[in-house]
């Protein structure tokens, strides 16, 4: 039997830091999304279920992962404000994941989802690579706080990786009450 070797190299052409948080990033999102490619073809109504009253739902938790990211890479990170449009396509001012108050995400397919994943996910890729210190702090005087870039981009990588398991285990939450 012949042995079988994982790695996972640091992005070319930038900051081995945030070469190899890029790296964990994608290698994390390939991974869930595998476990999603498992569970086959979601209908709709498996993508919008919540299993309770304004719980969470695979396209609710999708808009917030995208949302997240966004914010921290796009807006935090590089100043790329989001706008109010971009908000409501994201559900964000709808959703309160301190208060579990999660709206009905649309009624779409998960190649949809995937598709608005994607387009962020390849802006922030471009940014990340523009960072040049992953030391540099960025400041939300709001929240009177610094963040450094390698933390914001580690930030990203483990949200994902919790609400991405979260998004696998409704989808099988949900086969198995079908299965009943």
């Amino acid at each position: 039997m012949s042995m079988i070797s994982r790695d996972i190299p640091p992005h070319p052409d930038i900051d081995q830091q945030l070469g190899m948080l890029l790296s964990a990033l994608d290698d994390g999102t390939r991974q869930w999304r595998i476990e999603f490619e498992e569970l086959g073809e979601l209908s709709t109504d498996v993508i919008a279920w919540q299993p309770f009253s304004n719980a969470h739902s695979i396209g609710g938790v999708m808009l917030h992962i995208i949302e997240v990211e966004k914010f921290w890479i796009h807006d935090v990170a590089q100043r790329e404000m989001i706008n109010e449009e971009e908000l409501n396509a994201l559900s964000a001012n709808l959703t309160n994941v301190d208060d579990v108050a999660w709206p009905k995400p649309p009624e779409e397919p998960m190649a949809w989802y995937w598709d608005q994943f994607e387009q962020v996910r390849a802006r922030s890729r471009d940014l990340i690579k523009t960072f040049t210190d992953p030391k540099a702090f960025v400041t939300m005087t709001s929240l009177n706080r610094q963040f450094s870039l390698r933390w914001i981009v580690h930030h990203v990588v483990a949200h994902e990786a919790y609400h991405g398991g979260q998004a696998v285990l409704l989808g099988l939450m949900h086969a198995n009450l079908a299965s009943k």
